[in-house]
């Protein structure tokens, strides 16, 4: 019988035994879940990898998972939405592409990937960005995070920290130029002014001292300002679909001071260069 085949029976042999009213975790104990769930990788012998046939239908049974260990278990690109009592050290783990709503994470992201990765829903996920393996939340949904640690060097494109806390960021130190675009910033506080990033796309809705240097961005494309403070003109910037309801703009005020300054810097200079 071909593999195809055989799950395709052991999942017809399981519902017939659920519509008798049983639940998936009086059909099979421990044993037998490790059993039909994972195989040993072909590339691995120390990896584990998932059946996603029995996942899927697991899932969509509810299935209890608080016996199952995840540990040398190859998760990446699966959705734990539908389980209960799922456990997983993210410790080295690549969990990229994984939706881990009602998981909870029972150690450190040390050396963890977590690129395009929703925790929505998820519990105890304490995730210091500088130990992740390559400093990236790129494309996260990073709700139900507590964030501790710095972000220098890490690279944020497009990532939503919307429903975390602890995230303190100094954009200046971020890994790329473009470290802010596309980000949903709901619950970050800033530390220094933002200026030479791109911040389109950007929202800023419910972030804390976001302060932006006009002169030294490029464009306002798309980005909602709500919550932030524009220092500078934007005459000369691309603000298409720009969205500025709730934000402070000091542009004129600011550039009476820094033409001020200039003046004086001017004066002082005429004045050095003839009193010689």
């Amino acid at each position: 019988m071909e593999k195809r085949d055989a799950i395709k029976f052991v999942i017809e042999a399981l519902e017939v035994r659920s519509n008798m009213g049983y639940s998936i975790n009086e059909i099979l104990n421990k044993d037998g879940i490790e059993k039909l769930l994972f195989n040993t990788c072909e590339t691995c012998s120390n990896i584990k990898c998932v059946e996603i046939d029995i996942f899927n239908y697991l899932r969509s049974k509810q299935c209890d998972m608080s016996e199952i260990s995840f540990d040398n278990v190859m998760i990446k690109g699966l959705d734990f939405t539908g389980f209960t009592g799922v456990k997983i050290d993210p410790f080295r783990k690549n969990l990229t592409m994984c939706t881990f709503n009602g998981v909870e994470f029972i150690g450190p992201f040390y050396g963890a990937r977590i690129d395009t990765t929703d925790f929505t829903g998820s519990k105890g996920a304490i995730i210091d960005v500088s130990k992740l393996s390559e400093k990236s939340i790129v494309n996260s949904k990073m709700s139900d995070v507590t964030f501790i640690g710095s972000f220098e060097n890490a690279d944020l494109f497009e990532a939503n920290f919307k429903g975390s806390v602890g995230a303190k960021i100094n954009p200046k130190k971020l890994l790329f130029n473009d470290g802010l675009a596309g980000t949903v910033l709901d619950g970050v506080e800033f530390t220094e002014p933002i200026s030479n990033c791109c911040i389109d796309r950007a929202d800023f809705t419910g972030s804390k001292n976001a302060v932006i240097l006009a002169d030294n961005i490029d464009s306002f494309r798309n980005i909602i300002l709500t919550d932030a403070i524009v220092i500078g003109e934007l005459n000369d910037k691309d603000c298409t679909g720009m969205v500025t309801d709730g934000a402070k703009f000091l542009g004129k005020l600011v550039t009476k001071e820094i033409e001020t300054k200039k003046k004086i810097k001017r004066r002082n200079a005429y004045k050095g260069k003839h009193e010689r």
